[in-house]
């Protein structure tokens, strides 16, 4: 019973406070903290000359590549050139045996010396003109012709004369006319030496020339890319020796984007960077293809490469990977700011002003970006002030000008 008592003085005395306790009133929020005034250095938005470009991969490639190789067989006796080997046009890159052809310059020069000694001609020299009614051959034969028609006259005078017979008169015409016909044949003669000559005097250029092929000379300026053939070696015609490539210029090949093909036009700057290599190259747009390749939908565009430096020294390769830009709008302007002064995040980019002595956000459009410089297309104008450095400012943040 006592116990019981107990409980239910406890339970009185519990049931009170529970009910009658009102909840504490909420402390005070904690103010924000205002952001400290920090000095900021300003730049200009201007308008500057910025050519507008195509980029675009390319590779570099030789102006031409020559197989040097035999006209005339022989054994190859003169080859003094290796990889490498730098040639000037004219040069002898490597020569035959060339006792066979030496004799066959001199045969010829002695059949053509007998078939103008035929003509009445001197053994040597340039020229093969004659006058038929000069040679040997036909001053005997008009000789003849005139003897034949004298002895035709007189005897047509005698049978007018009844001395002589009609068989004597016909004997005559008939000797005149075969007297005629020796001068014909003289004079055919005389063509037929006179082709000979000719065909002797070519058979005369060809020697000397096959002579000349025996010496392979070099068609250009330039260094021998490979060696294809040893001394000793017995090379039938057309047997390759050596390769030639040419290196100044060079070519620079590149492909053109299709929605870019209609900006190339011949004449234009090309610059270019190769790896390893920190300096700027410059050429000129040489050649178009006329049309597009159809698989790649892309342009193919060469420029020509100046390659020898101030020491006649080559500066590029063939075969080297650039990067490649072609200025389509050489003095084209546009709004730069410092690459600094341009803060970017999640996509959104943006440059800081100052207004009243506090910090604006100003969304822009950007275009070109470089190292030291960026394009913007929209949000600001030439002439407007930015922050140089952003950092970590932020909108309505007091700020300070630096002088």
């Amino acid at each position: 019973m006592r116990t019981a008592s107990r409980l239910a003085i406890a339970f009185a005395l519990l049931l009170p406070s529970g009910c009658d306790r009102k909840p504490a009133p909420p402390a005070a929020a904690a103010s924000a903290p205002s952001l400290p005034e920090v000095t900021v250095q300003l730049t200009v938005a201007t308008e500057a000359v910025w050519p507008r470009q195509i980029e675009t991969t390319g590779e570099l490639d030789v102006d031409e590549r020559t197989t040097l190789g035999t006209k005339v067989p022989g054994r190859l006796v003169e080859l003094d050139v290796d990889v490498g080997s730098e040639v000037k046009q004219g040069d002898v890159v490597a020569a035959v045996d060339a006792t066979d052809y030496e004799l066959r310059v001199r045969q010829s020069e002695a059949f053509l010396a007998q078939a103008r000694s035929l003509l009445g001609l001197p053994d040597d020299g340039d020229s093969d003109d004659v006058d038929p009614q000069r040679t040997t051959q036909v001053r005997e034969a008009t000789a003849v012709l005139e003897e034949a028609a004298a002895r035709k006259r007189r005897a047509e005078t005698l049978r007018e004369q009844g001395i002589s017979t009609d068989a004597e008169l016909d004997e005559a015409n008939a000797a005149a006319r075969v007297a005629e016909e020796r001068l014909q044949s003289a004079l055919q003669e005389i063509r037929n030496l006179s082709a000979l000559v000719q065909q002797r005097r070519a058979e005369l250029a060809i020697a000397r020339q096959q002579l000349e092929d025996t010496r392979i000379r070099a068609p250009y300026d330039g260094v021998i890319q490979s060696r294809l053939a040893g001394r000793g070696d017995y090379l039938p015609i057309g047997t390759e020796i050596v390769t030639l490539v040419r290196l100044d210029p060079l070519r620079l090949r590149a492909s053109i984007p299709e929605r870019s093909a209609t900006r190339i036009a011949v004449g234009q700057p090309v610059r270019f960077t190769i790896e390893g290599d920190p300096r700027t190259h410059e050429g000129v747009v040489a050649r178009i293809a006329p049309e597009l390749d159809r698989a790649s939908r892309s342009l193919v565009v060469e420029a020509e490469v100046r390659n020898r430096d101030a020491d006649a020294h080559y500066r590029l390769r063939g075969g080297l990977f650039a990067q490649v830009a072609i200025v389509f709008e050489p003095n084209a302007t546009s709004i730069v700011v410092p690459s600094g002064a341009v803060r970017s995040f999640a996509g959104v980019d943006r440059v800081l002003t100052v207004k009243d002595g506090a910090i604006e956000e100003r969304l822009v459009k950007l275009g070109r970006r470089a190292t030291d410089r960026t394009e913007i297309e929209d949000g600001v104008r030439a002439g407007e002030v930015v922050v140089l450095t952003p950092g970590n400012l932020v909108g309505g943040q007091r700020v300070r000008v630096a002088e």
